[in-house]
């Protein structure tokens, strides 16, 4: 190959090549100039997605309209990976390096319908709603968190109202809220929450008594040992809860029971530690929840007629079958027919009656 053929073949090169960089900044300056005066597409389809009226606009960062959004389940997709709370608080505060200005007007996903409007460095409001959620507010997002002031929170399989803040917090990789709670119109309390990497550290603030707990605990789906102690054996006026905090793993969550602590005093209470014996019963009860473990103490108690003031009962809800550890100490009681009756029925014998 003599020399001019290689200065054609070079040159040839190098002509497409300057066409091409050409084109492409062209198209590219055309793309950022028409982006400068904003660009409408009516209609856009992308996979799994569909949006109608889209406006965007390039002000040194994105502003983006969307006056419809339709979010689809593709069937064929699946979550190889479990929600990672880092990297969704990443993504979703990355919206302040790269977006001034988002407004959906309607957003659609299953029976999900959503209103979310952002604008740097002011107020933006979001709306959820469906079968079982409802959630309205205000939001405001800076360079590391996402403020979410909460106006009005329903959860309507458990009757939950609340109101307060949710606060995302990029540096830490966390989530802490403070919300004013109602639920089922009977227990009312301020709850504090934050979640950080699996864990969800939680306390509660009860502002008044719990006057029918079990119309609480009757919502929670409990495991049939539980629910007995919880819901069936006993009855009462009502429980002023003091303390209830504790944490969770959200990974494993029937392993938290022992990380829970629970402190509070039941009022005029009946309580049946066995199905074939007379309930005891108290004015109050001092009641505690620690490492899985129930206390009652009673206060001012009786059954049978016999005074049971320095008697205790505990449950160990640990344990694959509850382990109940039940203390009688009846003052001035005597081996009468319904002493020898509670014997009997944990297969003590006792060949001796007092009358």
């Amino acid at each position: 190959m003599n020399d001019s053929a290689i200065i054609n073949i070079i040159s040839s090169i190098y002509s497409k090549a300057v066409i091409f960089f050409a084109s492409i900044f062209i198209l590219f300056s055309i793309l950022f100039f028409t982006l400068l005066h904003g660009i409408v597409i009516h209609e856009l389809h992308l996979p799994s997605v569909k949006i109608k009226e889209l406006y965007i606009k390039w002000d040194e960062k994105f502003i983006i309209s969307i006056e419809d959004a339709r979010i689809f389940t593709d069937k064929t997709y699946k979550r190889n990976k479990p929600f990672d709370l880092q990297t969704t608080l990443a993504y979703t505060t990355d919206l302040y390096d790269y977006f001034k200005k988002i407004d959906i007007k309607h957003l659609y996903y299953k029976d999900i319908t959503a209103s979310i409007k952002y604008a740097q460095n002011t107020d933006g409001f979001v709306k959820i709603e469906s079968k079982f959620i409802l959630l309205d507010g205000s939001i405001y997002i800076d360079e590391n968190n996402i403020y979410l002031q909460v106006a009005k929170l329903r959860y309507y399989p458990f009757n939950i109202s609340a109101k307060g803040y949710i606060l995302f917090d990029k540096s830490n990789k966390s989530i802490e809220t403070d919300l004013d709670t109602s639920m089922l119109n009977e227990a009312f309390f301020t709850l504090h929450t934050k979640l950080k990497s699996n864990t969800l550290h939680f306390k509660t603030s009860f502002k008044k008594k719990v006057e029918h707990p079990k119309r609480i605990l009757n919502v929670l789906s409990l495991p049939n040992s539980i629910r007995y102690w919880a819901i069936d054996a006993y009855t009462t006026s009502g429980v002023d809860v003091k303390e209830f905090q504790g944490e969770i793993n959200i990974k494993e969550p029937q392993k938290s029971i022992v990380n829970i602590y629970a402190r509070g005093t039941a009022h005029n209470v009946c309580y049946k530690y066995n199905k074939k014996i007379e309930p005891v019963c108290t004015s109050t009860a001092e009641l505690e929840f620690k490492h899985g473990i129930l206390s009652i103490r009673p206060k001012n108690a009786t059954s049978y007629g016999f005074n049971l003031q320095r008697s205790y009962l505990t449950i160990d809800l640990t344990k694959m079958k509850e382990m109940l550890t039940l203390y009688l100490r009846f003052d001035h009681g005597k081996l009468d027919k319904n002493i020898l009756h509670i014997l009997k029925t944990y297969h003590i014998d006792v060949p001796l009656l007092q009358t």
